[in-house]
């Protein structure tokens, strides 16, 4: 009997062990020298990634400060006090951008700037978030390829791992957490997260702590918060439970004018009846908030934002932290924060991108399918509205006809052109076989709108959104500085005049190649689509339309000679009905 026993004791202890031992071949193994080598070489191709961003901001100051300098030099010769005060201001701006550069990073613009440097700094944060997004699509790029690579050795090692989203899973905390992993180069933990908290957004290295309620040593990340307002102060609630996905609201403030914001989980709040610490951390570029109520059980955990405007129209942004012991992931999976944050079922990868059903890194999400949705109106050149938010690309907005990728979830659509009725589609499903197409009715309204104008704009004329009726008079008023020649002289919209100093961009038309023979090279052009004439219009000027159709603007330089331009101007356009 006691012999019997032992065998079936042993016999037991055997499979046991069988079954332990199979289960464990059947695990990828991350730790082979293959897998580590592979590490190895992405964090190496990271690296290169994020030193690259680095030398594109640092060109960016430099080459914003050596312009302000060249400015200041010009204005001082030229004896104007006005511009000299200006030039003065825009070296201090820069030179302070660059310190706060060299010193941790930060590439955000402290202060308020001079009204004529506004285009100038709305300028230079646009090339900054251009370089930011390049970052990220390059990171998340790599992500991909070498979560495939890992795919092969995990093939070899006879654990193969066909899932793509399961690929990213397992390769994801290779990276993220490698010592010496390059800043910015995925969801690693930022300062004040403790490791092994759910860390959600890598922070910039200029963001800090803006306001607390409360302590605790476990801070992790709630959801992010992205207000745009139009008028000087706006108080904007903001629920905090309830959310499991992306999720837009908009209303209209104090002064009549509209506000909209955007709130994106990466977390659910289960407070229960504590009442746990909150705490919000600032998200350069973008302008701050502050609180102005703290959520609690007596307001529905509601938390009250206040962004102070400094110039129209105003974007903020804030990541709201709390206690890990109160949060729960969330259903369905977590948002991928690196993905532009849009009107829930609005737009969400932009102009002419390719409809995708790839899943999202699996860190942050489930897959969103995407579709590619055409957009027409008649006439053309209407501005689209998604839940109130316009579509633009590189702060342009953009104008009918056009493509745009977005979730194929019902939206509210507005189609906007001056001097036209808007056209509202209410809940609309996107389809990607069928285009939203409108035919607006013309109702004659005075216009009076501000729209810049690049330098370096790549079409021939830059759109305004103004249609123009024959016999409307149209008046132009513009602001701002640009470059167009090869010195990097900055000048007003009048731009360079045929004098002593600036001949030498009269000598050679085919060096300095201009739209129009007879205005200044560099100086503001009108013109109105199909058929009108172009007409000079510099810092101040008006003309007779003399047909219908749709006001463009453009520097007087044909668009093959841009490539080094700088600097926009803004152009101020008034029409009466």
């Amino acid at each position: 009997m006691g012999a019997a026993m032992f065998r079936t004791t042993s016999l037991l202890v055997c499979t046991a062990m069988l079954l332990a031992a199979t289960t464990h071949a059947q695990q990828p193994d991350l730790a082979t020298p293959d897998v580590q080598k592979l590490k190895s070489e992405a964090l190496t191709q990271r690296a290169e990634i994020v030193r690259q961003r680095t030398d594109a901001l640092r060109k960016l100051i430099d080459d914003q400060l050596e312009n302000a300098r060249q400015a200041l030099t010009k204005a001082k010769v030229s004896g104007n006090i006005t511009a000299t005060a200006s030039g003065n201001a825009a070296v201090k701006t820069f030179t302070d951008v660059k310190a706060a550069f060299d010193k941790d990073g930060s590439t955000a613009i402290a202060g308020k700037v001079r009204t004529d440097l506004e285009a100038t700094a709305d300028e230079f944060t646009r090339n900054v978030l251009a370089v930011e997004d390049k970052q990220a699509a390059d990171l998340k790029k790599i992500n991909k390829a070498f979560a495939a690579r890992l795919g092969e050795i995990l093939t070899q090692q006879k654990t193969p791992v066909a899932d793509e989203a399961k690929l990213l899973e397992l390769w994801a905390p290779l990276i993220n957490t490698a010592a010496g992993a390059p800043a910015g180069a995925g969801p690693s933990t930022p300062a004040g997260v403790p490791t092994g908290t759910n860390a959600h957004v890598a922070l910039p290295a200029a963001s800090a702590v803006l306001q607390s309620q409360g302590e605790t040593a476990n801070w992790t990340q709630l959801m992010k918060v992205e207000i745009t307002v139009h008028d000087a102060v706006e108080i904007v609630s903001v629920p905090l439970t309830g959310l499991t996905a992306p999720k837009s609201f908009d209303g209209t403030g104090g002064g009549g004018n509209p506000w909209q914001a955007q709130a994106t989980p990466y977390q659910e709040l289960a407070p229960g009846n504590a009442t746990p610490a909150f705490r919000i951390q600032s998200l350069p570029p973008f302008k701050p908030l502050d609180v102005a109520v703290w959520p609690n059980a007596r307001n529905n955990w509601t938390i009250d934002l206040r962004a102070k405007a400094v110039k129209i129209p105003s974007r903020h942004a804030v990541v709201i932290e709390t206690d890990a012991a109160v949060c729960k992931p969330l259903a369905g999976g977590k948002p991928d924060p690196t993905a532009p944050t849009t009107p829930a079922g609005g737009p969400a990868a932009g102009p002419a991108a390719s409809p995708s059903t790839s899943p999202a890194d699996p860190a942050h999400g489930s897959p969103t399918s995407m579709i590619k949705v055409r957009f027409e109106s008649q006439p053309v050149g209407a501005t689209v509205l998604i839940n109130n938010q316009p579509l633009a690309e590189h702060g342009s907005p953009l104008l009918t006809p056009f493509d745009y990728a977005m979730t194929p979830n019902a939206v509210d659509l507005i189609f906007r052109k001056h001097g036209f009725k808007d056209a509202v589609l209410r809940q609309s499903l996107p389809l990607a076989n069928k285009p939203f197409h409108v035919t607006l009715v013309e109702a004659p309204m005075p216009v009076d709108v501000t729209v810049p104008i690049p330098a370096n704009a790549t079409t021939d004329w830059t759109p305004t959104g103004v249609h123009v009726r024959k016999g409307s008079q149209v008046r132009i008023a513009a602001s701002g500085s640009w470059s167009c020649a090869s010195g990097g002289e900055m000048v007003d919209a009048d731009g360079y005049p045929n004098n002593d100093t600036y001949f030498k961009y009269y000598i050679d038309p085919l060096q300095n190649p201009r739209i129009s023979s007879r205005a200044n090279y560099g100086q503001l052009l009108a013109r109105v689509l199909p058929d009108g004439e172009i007409t000079s219009i510099g810092k101040q000027g008006s003309f007779v339309a003399s047909a219908d159709g749709d006001l463009v603007l453009a520097i007087n330089e044909q668009v093959n000679a841009r490539k080094d331009n700088r600097g926009t101007v803004k152009a101020h356009i008034m029409m009466d009905p």
